[in-house]
């Protein structure tokens, strides 16, 4: 993301590096299996990258964690690293084999839910469009047919003027007054008609617009904002800085041991999990201004307008202690989760990505310092530059971990 606090650019115009491959003329004759094996790799590796780099937000994954996949996978491939946790894997996690089966599974998924996505998506705004088009072609043919009536009415008047007498022509007259007005009373009863019709139609094809954009916007699993989401409303956090001098604050949060979670009772669980948190996280955040949005995996990302650091910790405090409450259930097995937060006031001294990685080092420092806990990422002027001053802030009560 190369995003700046007035203004960003989206993923698809953002600049997208070609990953470093060998050029097939650089492979000799005399190379060995090995070697040939290992350009195979690289280039695997590489087009799995790229991939990821390119992927875009459906109803079902978000393309941060499309990108976090491929990238694990490319690293799994490339140098035997441990599978990104996934649906298709089907090794076990320590057999120490390449899981080329579950690689190949989860770029056919992928491939496979892309493809239904788009044209689901085209389908639908292709019979909105139709059914617009054939509304709007009605309207022309039925007012091509007041027109041909009144020409028969004009015509009917016209023949009556050249053969007939004065009384015939005026009682003619008075007639083709009469049906032209009554014609044209249906007309202008039938455009309103026509017209309301069209804006009712208009009208739902803005809200369906509207819901295919907030669907496009919400992660699949929790129904949070995504990551696309979240990065709008950093620049518009960015913009009420610059232009109101309004202050804004980031928390990270992530969940405290979440892989083990994820080992010991299944993504399934591990999914639940994080279904709870979201809404536990509704409830921490209730100003309608907080924004909520998961920012890949087991993190979520929250924006707080108008608000500064001591609002920040106050909630994310509050945060801690519902956290703490919840009870999971895994086949009659109940544990508790923790969760850390890293928080950040919003700077003019920094970019939107430079106040990302800011709080997100304040978030590791929370991991670092015992985890379950709020740490605060604040700026500091030095001759220089910027310096990175961080405080970290450990909520006192009931501070034990409850690991999975």
């Amino acid at each position: 993301m190369n995003l700046k606090l007035w203004g960003h650019r989206s993923s698809a115009e953002t600049d997208i590096p070609e990953t470093q491959a060998v050029k097939p003329a650089e492979i000799k004759k005399s190379d060995s299996t090995d070697e040939l094996a290992e350009f195979a790799l690289n280039n695997l590796s590489g087009v799995l990258k790229d991939y990821g780099r390119q992927a875009f937000d459906t109803d079902i994954h978000d393309a941060a964690e499309i990108t976090r996949q491929c990238d694990g996978w490319a690293m799994h491939l490339q140098y035997n690293a441990p599978r990104p946790e996934t649906e298709s894997s089907s090794l076990s996690n320590t057999d120490g084999k390449r899981d080329w089966g579950g690689m190949r599974m989860f770029f056919a998924r992928q491939r496979s839910h892309e493809h239904n996505y788009v044209t689901r998506t085209i389908t639908d705004l292709n019979q909105v469009l139709w059914t617009f088009v054939r509304g709007l072609k009605s309207s022309l043919i039925r007012d091509t047919e007041s027109d041909r009536l009144m020409r028969d009415e004009l015509v009917r008047l016209e023949e009556t003027a050249n053969t007939g007498t004065t009384e015939q022509l005026k009682k003619e007259a008075l007639s083709v007054v009469i049906r032209l007005s009554r014609i044209i009373v249906e007309r202008q009863q039938e455009q309103q008609q026509q017209t309301q019709a069209l804006y009712k139609q208009i009208q739902d094809l803005g809200v369906q617009l509207e819901e295919a954009r907030e669907q496009g916007q919400r992660d699949g699993l929790t129904s949070l904002y995504n990551r696309t989401a979240l990065d709008n409303e950093i620049a518009r956090a960015g913009d009420m800085l610059r232009i109101f001098n309004q202050p804004a604050c980031l928390l990270l949060v992530d969940v405290d041991h979440f892989k083990d979670i994820n080992d010991t009772y299944g993504h399934a669980v591990g999914d639940e999990t994080l279904r709870k948190l979201a809404d536990c996280m509704t409830m921490a955040f209730p100003r309608k201004t907080d924004f909520i949005s998961r920012f890949g995996g087991d993190e979520f990302a929250v924006i707080m307008p108008d608000a500064t650091l001591d609002d920040g910790r106050k909630v994310g405090e509050r945060l801690l202690r519902g956290v703490r409450e919840l009870s999971m259930n895994a086949d009659n097995k109940i544990f508790g989760i923790t969760v850390s937060i890293g928080l950040t006031e919003i700077s003019t001294q920094e970019t939107a990505q430079a106040w990302i990685q800011r709080t997100d080092r304040a978030l590791y420092a929370a991991k670092n310092g015992g985890r379950d806990r709020v740490s605060e990422g604040r700026i500091s002027m030095m001759s220089g530059g910027l310096a990175f001053n961080l405080e970290t802030e450990t909520i006192p009560e009931n501070t034990h971990l409850r690991s999975a």
